[in-house]
């Protein structure tokens, strides 16, 4: 014996399955958002570890606002990593806009050793922050973005004048 579904419960049958499949069958896209270290602020040193505060910019190239729930930065020197910064704090960024993000960071002061001699021998450094995003809201994901750059001792920052020479 064959049954038919009635056409009410074929059309909830249909509508659940559409909306099971979310976003990604509409071609809804998501970037992941951008990380670039924004300052780094010394508190307490000790022989083994030094602890601080790193302000890490987050920018969003989407047109919808990002809630970030908190986030874990790994901190690397050229090619060394020296630290780990951890929050739970919660800051939303706009579409298409940036926002700062604190944490408290760590830096072993052992893995730093190792490294200062050639720093201090070079012109700079480079330096890479691995971030993991716990994204809110509607996402509810973890997201992982990477950054790198070359902090330069030679060139002055922005509104400061360049060292004298002897």
């Amino acid at each position: 014996m064959t049954r038919q579904l009635s056409a009410p419960l074929l059309l909830l049958l249909i509508a659940l399955l559409l909306g099971s499949t979310g976003c990604a069958s509409f071609g809804a896209v998501f970037d992941p958002p951008e990380v670039s270290l924004a300052d780094l602020q010394i508190q307490d040193m000790t022989v083994f570890e030094t602890t601080g505060r790193i302000l890490v910019r987050i920018t969003n190239p989407n047109p919808n606002p990002v809630l970030v729930e908190g986030g874990s930065y790994s901190l690397s020197i050229n090619g060394v990593r020296v630290g780990r910064a951890l929050t739970n704090s919660v800051v939303e960024v706009g579409g298409l806009e940036s926002a700062v993000h604190e944490a408290d960071l760590t830096l072993s002061n052992l893995a730093l050793a190792t490294r200062v001699a050639s720093v201090v021998e070079l012109e700079g450094f480079d330096y890479v922050i691995k971030a993991k995003l716990f994204l809110g809201q509607n996402l509810r994901r973890r997201v992982k973005v990477t950054n790198a750059g070359y902090f330069d001792f030679q060139k002055p920052l922005a509104g400061q004048p360049a060292a004298a020479s002897p």
